[in-house]
């Protein structure tokens, strides 16, 4: 038996392809229905084909990771590894955390098993599991592992672009007069993660000032790990030269990062999500 693995969900996203002690990473994915069909292992399956607006609830629906998917992902990986440390999106957006949380009551018992909330999610959740990974291949204690993971938590700042209303009127973060009025009004609301909950804190207009008002979230910081771009889909290619262009400058050498959303978080969020992480220092 091998000594430490880690498991997330499949919000996750990566700022490299490649890192140390990426295979000792695994997922439990979230499954999307479309129509009447489960797509997420569907490699033809495009994250534009989701609906930009839900008009029945059933037509796109993300069920989060069941209790009984955390248990047999921690009883597999059980068989080669000691010790697991699982790190799942914020409890506050699905029931995947709290799900790992109560698999880990009756995991098997010879294992040593960490459950983190990250708070967070996509890239921001990506840094996390690469930290714990990193450490791993390191030989880092596995109570010291946890303690850089959770002290890298409040260093993850994220806001995320939402314009399709419809979703978070379907995930209960928006009434259903809200969701309707703002989609009719063209309102493009934006929401930063603050201790794992969504909160509004700016609305914008269009897209272009949307990425003036993401230059301003960068400014507020001073030294910076990196910066990432979650793009909707299809993405928002001229939009983001400017602030491409205005990290490299404000932030020399810091590495500005241009993802694609990925199936559960568009599926989520709405194919049309927008996000921006600043993760600070570099410990």
């Amino acid at each position: 038996m091998t000594s430490t693995c880690i498991i997330t969900d499949s919000s996750v996203q990566f700022s490299k392809h490649t890192f140390p002690g990426r295979n000792l990473v695994f997922q439990v994915p979230f499954r999307v229905k479309f129509g009447n069909d489960f797509v997420e292992n569907d490699p033809l399956f495009k994250v534009s084909s989701l609906p930009t607006r839900l008009e029945d609830e059933n037509c796109t629906d993300i069920i989060a990771p069941s209790v009984q998917d955390c248990l047999e992902a921690i009883e597999f990986h059980s068989k080669t590894y000691k010790e697991i440390i699982t790190i799942f999106m914020s409890s506050q957006l699905t029931e995947a955390f709290q799900n790992m949380e109560l698999a880990s009551k009756i995991k098997p018992g010879k294992i040593s098993l960490s459950v983190i909330d990250s708070q967070t999610t996509s890239v921001g959740l990506g840094a996390l599991v690469q930290l714990a990974a990193e450490n791993v291949v390191k030989g880092t204690k596995f109570i010291d592992i946890e303690r850089k993971i959770r002290g890298k938590i409040p260093k993850i700042y994220s806001q995320f672009c939402i314009s399709n209303l419809s979703y978070l009127q379907r995930t209960n973060f928006l009434s259903k007069p809200q969701a309707m009025l703002g989609e009719m009004l063209n309102i493009l609301p934006v929401f930063a993660f603050e201790e794992g909950r969504m909160v509004s804190v700016e609305k914008v207009k269009n897209f272009r000032l949307l990425l003036e008002n993401y230059q301003e979230f960068v400014d507020e910081f001073n030294d910076l790990e990196q910066v990432a771009l979650v793009q909707s889909q299809p993405p928002l290619i001229h939009e983001t030269h400017s602030l491409r262009e205005h990290v490299s400058s404000s932030f020399p050498g810091t590495p500005f990062i241009e993802l694609t959303i990925n199936l559960a978080l568009a599926a989520l969020f709405g194919p049309a999500a927008v996000g921006i992480f600043a993760i600070e220092g570099r410990s």
